[in-house]
């Protein structure tokens, strides 16, 4: 019997070699194991869908049912890991670069105290501030904005890239977000599963089957076309979030080098306690993100799903005794005809007097009929011969008259066959 299951999946997920499933120090009586239960095991994928079934051969009916729902079972459960491995890895990042925050945090937070303890404490009114040291502020809030806009997109951006790097683009959160893609996903499925029950009444050149890949290819191109969209927009919003952090930075340079020329203590001052507060702005945001992250991290979401969970067959695939018998009557039958075309191809007697003139290139003169060689005991009885035996030999005579009637030929030679 065979238990069969549907599993629908994302476009680049990519199943667990066997190999990689029975790894990791088994017995050998363990290896055999795993070996005899994956020869009853095969994945066959549905042919112009995201589909594929799961295949259990066993002579047990409620095991190959059991069988197949384990694998998918167990398949879902690592597709799930793996992409809890990458929201790890994205948490990870993130706690690298809040750590960093926190130290510069830390240092700023020195250095400011180090310049009023230097100066007398001296704090700078706003209203004492040049122009400069406004414009300064300007760019230094600016500044704040796009570090810390220019981290959340670089953590997206890794995030997107581990993903892709995976093949679990179909659960990055900007694509399980947009509503578009997940109703063309939707209406993908829809359609491979019209073409799967089209496939089973009508050829691959009918129409409808045409019709049913021409749709199934367009959708197919459309949410590639989308989730491409979303991966290209979060690589230009990290390029374009870089590049103004770039520059706000190289304008800030430029703005405090001109400002500590025409105030060098207020400016200082002012420089020192803005990238306290930029520095823990961008440490609590980096915190609220890692919280955030964290918590998606824990959310145990896959792109593959049961379609059609196995169930336990009612009767065996084999033997079918119907088809077993069927086959055995047309294989004899054709053995037989092959046979007898095949005697009579290795049969080489001449049989007609046209076989003769063909083989032989010599003219036919007349056939004589066959005599029982038992009832020639006396030739004198009629019975001895063939009605039609003299007939025969006045027809040879008068062919041999009529062949020898060239002058010139004296002599008539009667010879056998061989």
């Amino acid at each position: 019997v065979e238990g069969v299951i549907g599993l629908v999946k994302g476009k680049d997920a990519t199943p667990p070699s066997p190999v990689e499933q029975a790894a990791g120090g088994e017995s050998a009586a363990q290896s055999a194991r795993i070996s005899e239960f994956l020869s009853g095991l095969s994945i066959v994928p549905v042919r112009n869908t995201r589909l594929v079934e799961i295949r259990y051969t066993s002579t047990d009916p409620v095991f190959a049912a059991e069988a197949a729902n384990a694998v998918a079972a167990a398949y879902i459960e690592q597709n799930m890991e793996l992409r809890l491995n990458v929201s790890k890895e994205a948490t990870g990042f993130l706690a690298e670069r809040l750590e960093e925050q926190r130290k510069a945090v830390e240092a700023s937070e020195r250095a400011l105290q180090e310049f009023k303890q230097q100066h007398g404490a001296v704090a700078i009114a706003d209203g004492a501030s040049s122009i400069a040291v406004q414009r300064l502020t300007d760019l230094n809030a600016a500044l704040i904005r796009a570090k810390t806009e220019r981290i959340s997109k670089e953590a997206l951006y890794n995030q997107l890239q581990a993903q892709q790097a995976a093949g679990t683009i179909d659960t990055f959160p900007a694509v399980l977000s947009n509503e578009y893609i997940q109703g063309l996903k939707s209406n993908l499925a829809q359609l491979q599963r019209e073409h799967a029950q089209l496939s089973e009444r009508y050829g691959e050149n009918h129409p409808e089957m045409v019709r049913s890949r021409t749709a199934i290819d367009a959708a197919n191109a459309k949410l590639a076309s989308e989730i491409a969209k979303v991966v290209e927009g979060v690589n230009s919003e990290y390029r374009a979030a870089l590049a103004q952090e770039q520059s706000l930075q190289a304008a800030l340079n430029a703005q405090r080098n001109e400002a500590l020329g025409q105030n060098k203590m207020s400016v200082t001052y002012s420089v020192l306690q803005r990238e306290v507060e930029t520095n823990r702005q961008i440490y609590e945001s980096l915190l609220q993100q890692t919280k955030e992250t964290g918590i998606s991290g824990e959310r145990r979401a896959t792109n593959v799903r049961v379609v059609d969970p196995a169930e336990v067959p009612t009767s065996p695939i084999s033997p079918n005794l119907r088809a077993d018998v069927t086959f055995a009557l047309v294989a004899g039958l054709v053995f037989a005809i092959g046979l007898a075309f095949g005697f009579e191809y290795l049969d080489n007697r001449i049989k007609t007097p046209q076989e003769l003139k063909a083989h032989l290139g010599i003219p036919f003169l007349g056939m004589v009929p066959t005599v029982d060689k038992s009832r020639m005991a006396n030739p004198l009885l009629d019975a001895a011969v063939p009605p039609n035996f003299a007939e025969a030999f006045k027809s040879v005579r008068t062919n041999v008259l009529f062949s020898s009637a060239e002058e010139g030929l004296r002599s008539l030679v009667i010879t056998s066959a061989g």
